[in-house]
């Protein structure tokens, strides 16, 4: 039974790691909220790991938060991200954390090569207006047609966290 509530608190936070993406792309931000709400369906789970697995836990989420605002401070990250992230390491075992940030670093320079060829590709560049007409003058499209170089980390974030929480 608690096996079958875990999983499914999984299953909800892979879920809003995904809508946090989805956010990223369409306004280049994502919500408290979403940050929250993961961080907030860790509680039940903490009940059922024993108190050195919590303070584990509580440790490399608290880390993870504080390096993510540090890279926040110096341009690097969003603060959506980084507090997406502090929540999201609350879920992982000290020991998935390495494969998660390294998994979510390569996704991360994927996305950040479509941006890339995006705004260098004439093939690519002429379908950004389209693009940021359907999805909004917010969007990550949108910027690109401006010839603004962002990066949706979201995307990489829920890759990562897609492929983390049901792999190892």
């Amino acid at each position: 039974m608690i096996e079958t509530i875990v999983l499914t608190l999984r299953i909800c936070v892979v879920m809003l790691a995904v809508f946090a993406a989805y956010e990223d792309v369409r306004y280049l931000r994502i919500r408290n909220t979403i940050a929250m709400a993961v961080a907030v369906l860790f509680i039940p789970v903490a009940f059922t790991l024993p108190l050195h697995s919590v303070m584990a836990h509580g440790i490399g989420g608290a880390v993870v938060l504080l390096v993510g605002f540090v890279l926040f401070m110096g341009g690097l990250l969003g603060g959506g991200d980084a507090k997406l992230l502090g929540a999201l390491a609350l879920w992982l075992e000290p020991g998935q954390l390495p494969a998660f940030l390294l998994i979510m670093a390569c996704t991360g320079g994927v996305v950040a090569l479509a941006a890339l060829g995006f705004k260098k590709v004439p093939a690519l560049t002429r379908f950004l207006p389209v693009l940021a007409t359907k999805a909004g003058d917010k969007s990550w499209f949108a910027a690109l047609s401006r010839q603004e170089t962002v990066v949706p980390y979201g995307v990489a974030i829920a890759i990562a966290t897609l492929f983390t929480f049901f792999t190892f």
